[in-house]
């Protein structure tokens, strides 16, 4: 049994609560709430254990349940199976021979993987020890085994491993010798690590930067004129190559704005992008047609390709959040579309349409077709339509215009039976008293308006949660603020789902008397944990994990705006964000 599940089921036959055992222990809260999580777990032989091996021996002697501190003692440590240096050495060694034999380095492997660099780096080192071990060798090994994986280096791989060369051609039985040699008598280790960084983290941070007025500003958007001088292309013009692909891409979208064509507009792409992203020259060029796109007043349909690598998707999600703010954009994703031969690519408006492909590994030979013929035009849109139909939405938007539907479907999010994880940038609304509310709002000097209907959704989702734990265990992440960070830069309270688009500054008493209010909300249910965290650094987006199901992400200001994301690759990724916000 894993100690989590060890020290869960201990505190269960006592019946004692995290306060209970942190006061019992003279440990904190917060560690007691990483154990029973499984997000943390002491050494064997450590002070820490000891501490919390005599805090469950006096709760049980105090409730007379017999358990013995010499008992709890053994049966914490019999769940702890400690990894050997011998082990964690060998470990290293040999991912140290696969990249170096497969000259990979190790930010090709973090991207990949959905690790820090600096992470993984430290850990070649011998400076850290990764939590959950099995796991980071579980997606080291998907990699190495990956269709993107090219066949020599594959090859290699076995060679370097001692098996077969054959196997090469069978990825699901290479990852799994991949995994057994990485593996060796490893079983499962609990380090102490602060993990922070994953493909997420620039999608997180960009948002949670992002303002659209200095946007705006920053490209003069309400001073761009659309431009009017004739732009002439054949009736069919080919390209071929990666560079003349990019001109193929600026080459439509000019045909685009200067049609008089209002029709919407389907982009899909599964051409690989990380080197069109290298080139900035170019990125800014479609960036700024988009926006010429958008500036027209054309709705767009991206049909996203979830299937490449995470990080390259990621690159994709990044470079639109400025779009996705003008509600102009709907994204979406094909289920099943993985080829492993082809790459595509199908661009259509109402005038032009733009079509390519290549073999996978080849892009630099691919060959590309932009016509404005009427009857081709015809034809490319009727198959993106096609596409569409049968494409997923990869996130739903809320802007403030569709406020209404955004607080209706909050309200049937609470019906999902789900563990969940709640990430604030500060405190929650519904922890917080109606007197200390009262005095928030005066302080601020809220509308009379404004504050009802502020009082009212606390009220609400206070009844919605209180209802919601009875059931589910819902995790609340919360920053560690110190006292410096509280008076240098007074943190607020952010409303995001009622569109108010500011927030409720506190003052450092307010801020603390809050904090002990949600600390006390959080031990009147058994169902509830609390986590102060170090490494929750967002200072306007807070977002919801709903386990195996969906992520609330909701942005406060510059502007308000939720993203309800269902594809399951980016829900698990959300999941495995980083340490302190895992699900287990």
């Amino acid at each position: 049994m894993e100690f989590d599940r060890q020290l869960n089921e201990i505190i269960e036959r006592i019946g004692c609560l995290n306060k209970d055992l942190a006061e019992a222990s003279h440990l904190s809260e917060v560690a007691i709430s990483r154990y029973r999580n499984g997000v943390r777990a002491p050494k064997a032989d450590s002070i820490t254990l000891q501490q919390l091996a005599h805090g469950l021996a006096v709760l049980s002697e105090n409730r007379g349940c017999g358990l013995a501190e010499d008992v709890i003692t053994i049966k914490l440590q019999n769940s702890l199976s400690a990894v050997s240096s011998y082990d964690a050495d060998q470990f290293i060694d040999k991912m140290k021979e696969l990249l170096n034999g497969l000259d990979i380095t190790i930010k090709e492997l973090a991207d990949s993987v959905g690790y820090d660099p600096s992470y993984l780096s430290r850990i070649l080192r011998k400076e850290r020890k990764p939590q959950k071990l099995e796991k980071l060798i579980a997606l080291i090994s998907a990699f190495f085994s990956s269709p993107d994986m090219p066949r020599e280096k594959k090859e290699k791989i076995c060679a370097i491993i001692g098996i077969d060369k054959s196997l090469s051609e069978n990825d699901e039985e290479l990852k799994t010798s991949v995994f057994t040699y990485l593996c060796s008598s490893i079983d499962v280790e609990f380090p102490d690590v602060d993990m922070t960084n994953t493909p997420i983290t620039g999608f997180l941070h960009k948002l949670d930067d992002f303002d659209l007025d200095d946007f705006i500003k920053a490209i003069r958007f309400d001073d761009v004129k659309l431009p009017t001088v004739p732009f002439q292309i054949p009736k069919t013009e080919s390209y071929s190559g990666i560079e003349q692909m990019k001109k193929s891409e600026l080459d439509f979208m000019k045909t685009v704005v200067l049609s008089r064509s209002k029709s919407s507009v389907i982009l899909y792409s599964d051409m690989p992008i990380t080197e069109m992203a290298k080139d900035t020259e170019f990125s800014k060029k479609y960036m700024y047609g988009l926006a010429m796109m958008i500036k027209k007043g054309l709705h767009i349909n991206f049909i996203h390709d979830v299937n490449r690598p995470f990080n390259e998707m990621m690159i994709g999600l990044e470079s639109n959040i400025p779009l996705y703010m003008t509600g102009q954009i709907s994204p979406f994703y094909l289920k099943n579309s993985e080829s492993r031969v082809f790459n595509h690519l199908l661009k259509v408006s109402g005038s032009a349409a733009l079509c390519g492909e290549a073999i996978k590994g080849n892009h630099n030979s691919g060959r590309y077709i932009l016509t404005t013929k009427r009857d081709d035009v015809l034809y490319y849109r009727t198959r993106a339509k096609q596409l569409l139909e049968h494409a997923s939405e990869l996130m739903e938007i809320f802007r403030e215009d569709r406020k209404e539907i955004f607080l209706a479907y909050l309200d049937r999010s609470f019906t999902a039976q789900c563990e969940r994880k709640m990430i604030f940038s500060c405190l929650p609304l519904f922890t917080i008293s109606e007197q200390l509310l009262d005095k928030l709002l005066c302080d601020n000097n809220v509308s009379k308006e404004n504050a009802e209907t502020i009082r009212k959704h606390r009220a609400y989702i206070k009844e919605k949660l209180e209802e919601l734990l009875k059931n589910e265990r819902v995790t609340i992440v919360v920053p560690k603020l110190t006292a410096d960070d509280l008076s240098e830069n007074a943190p607020y309270l952010f409303i995001p789902e009622l569109f108010l688009d500011f927030g409720l500054k506190y003052s450092s008493d307010n801020y603390n008397a809050h904090l002990e209010q949600t600390k006390e909300f959080v031990s009147l249910y058994d169902n509830a944990a609390l986590d102060i965290s170090d490494t929750v650094t967002f200072k306007n987006i807070d977002f919801t994990i709903i386990k195996g199901k969906e992520v609330i992400v909701s942005k406060s200001k510059s502007p308000t705006i939720h993203f309800i994301i269902k594809h399951p690759r980016m829900v698990k990724s959300f999941e495995n964000y980083s340490v302190p916000i895992i699900i287990n």
